[in-house]
């Protein structure tokens, strides 16, 4: 289920340069969510530009001590956190505010609660276009499209926004303008809004 509706959009947010940019992942933590692609490409950004960052990971899953692993061998540690499963609303919420860009590499998807919870709470998103993904997403309007299996895709995308500050608030106002349209005519379980965006029946 959304856990969120059009009263929670959390419009207005202001993007102010802070010297740290915030990346957040929310899902499995498995090969096949490009988390080994979004780790290559932080290694990149942490060598290879002067943009300080944190990202924090939210799930749990097979790959995950190989990906800690990386981040130490990497001297990451200090700019990557694994914060496991988080179940709470609230909690979730505040993650969501305190972070500037989401990043969703994933090979395959429906169309993934994550991007409604970035729109709804202001996030810039990156993302690949898989599944159901372009049934909502629209590249250069409410996201950035990323390349599957592509780290280089990812990185050169993530420096394009800290590079910028107006395109973030540019992407996430309209993505404020698109969610809220969405959620107001459709209130329905995560369920229904992903048979519709892949094109199936509503659940009765």
């Amino acid at each position: 289920m959304i856990n969120y509706d059009c009263s929670d959009i959390f419009k207005n947010r202001g993007y102010f340069y802070n010297n740290v940019f915030n990346l957040l992942f929310v899902g499995r933590i498995e090969e096949d969510k490009g988390v080994f692609e979004l780790i290559d490409a932080l290694i990149k950004l942490k060598n290879e530009s002067h943009f300080l960052f944190k990202a924090r990971f939210v799930g749990s899953g097979k790959s995950k001590d190989k990906l800690e692993k990386l981040v130490i061998n990497n001297n990451l540690s200090e700019n990557i956190e694994f914060l496991g499963s988080v179940s709470d609303p609230e909690l979730l919420k505040k993650l969501y505010l305190k972070s500037d860009i989401l990043v969703l590499p994933t090979y395959h998807e429906g169309f993934p609660r994550v991007l409604y919870e970035s729109m709804i709470f202001g996030v810039a998103i990156i993302t690949s276009f898989v599944g159901g993904i372009p049934f909502l997403m629209k590249n250069n309007k409410n996201c950035l499209k990323i390349d599957v299996k592509s780290s280089d895709s990812i990185f050169c995308n993530v420096i394009k926004l800290c590079s910028d500050i107006s395109l973030i608030s540019y992407l996430t106002t309209n993505s404020y303008a698109d969610i809220t349209l969405y959620l107001s005519k459709n209130s329905k379980t995560h369920l229904e809004l992903l048979l519709h965006s892949l094109g199936g029946n509503d659940v009765e």
